[in-house]
């Protein structure tokens, strides 16, 4: 089941970063299918693996999009980005401990995670800044 569809006004304009941003669509789909199906546990093995592959994922897209955006930006907006990895992690190594409330808390936090940063990405601010950094790569 899908918990969340891509839509166009998610698109940034730049291909690598939206199909990043589908892939993640994808990963967070997986846990909330996880999360809400009738054998979910909190110690469901299948819920962990679902958490390890988004935060390997989240780290290589949040270093992929540190290097495309520039510093000014990467302070400024995604201060509050790395959060997520450390929640995931949070979750991970609480493994033993982890109830239902503590992964619905995480599913929350999550849905207005990725919201937030795929819109927040489609600013013309940023769309700026990406323009001016090819400028001036290409300038180079």
């Amino acid at each position: 089941m899908r918990y969340f569809t891509w839509k166009k006004i998610y698109e940034t304009g730049i291909s690598k970063i939206d199909a990043q941003h589908k892939k993640l669509f994808s990963l967070v789909n997986s846990f909330y299918s996880e999360l809400f199906s009738d054998s979910f546990t909190p110690d469901s093995k299948t819920i962990y693996c679902i958490l390890k592959k988004l935060n390997c994922y989240y780290k290589y897209h949040y270093n992929y999009e540190r290097a495309v955006y520039s510093e000014e930006i990467i302070l400024k907006y995604f201060d509050k980005e790395n959060l997520l990895a450390e929640k995931i992690n949070n979750l991970i190594c609480t493994k033993k401990d982890a109830d239902i409330i503590a992964f619905y808390g995480f599913a929350e936090y999550l849905r207005k995670w990725l919201v937030r940063h795929v819109l927040i990405l489609n600013n013309k601010f940023f769309k700026e800044d990406i323009n001016k950094k090819a400028y001036k790569i290409s300038c180079n």
